[in-house]
């Protein structure tokens, strides 16, 4: 992140539809941060070295902010400015070492890119446990140690 003020950074959620026949029943989270003209996209992602910045399988832009997944539009889901998205990109930013689950990926039941975007809010403390602000699409929200 940038010296700039924190009301200039905001956090976006996004989904988007995994490819059919999965798109009806199974999406795909990350989050968009955007520091002045600047948007970084975090995620996590099935496979280890697929472009990108990466630790293990979290990924720093490894495809442009507002890209679908391959099964449809992509939806921004939530907004957070201030103080709220500052915390969200610092945790963001120290989840290369921080997310104990950086190594391992399983489509089903988890870990996979839900758990990681629950994980990030449930660590935010904006969403309880992190899963609420996910709908039932998000495969993996509730999968924990």
């Amino acid at each position: 992140m940038s010296d700039m003020p924190a009301e200039s950074v905001t956090v976006e959620l996004w989904y988007a539809p995994l490819p059919r026949p999965l798109s009806r029943f199974a999406w795909h989270h990350w989050f968009v941060v955007r520091d002045g003209p600047t948007a970084v996209r975090w995620e996590v992602w099935q496979r280890q070295g697929a472009g990108g910045e990466s630790a293990g399988h979290i990924y720093k832009n490894l495809m442009r902010p507002e890209s679908g997944v391959g099964g449809g539009a992509s939806v921004r889901l939530f907004t957070w400015q201030g103080a709220e998205a500052e915390n969200i990109a610092r945790i963001l930013e120290r989840a290369w070492t921080n997310y104990p689950h950086r190594t391992r990926y399983l489509a089903f039941p988890g870990p996979n890119s839900n758990t990681f975007v629950a994980w990030v809010l449930k660590r935010s403390g904006l969403a309880g446990d992190g899963a609420l602000l996910l709908r039932w699409q998000a495969i993996g929200r509730v999968w924990w140690l």
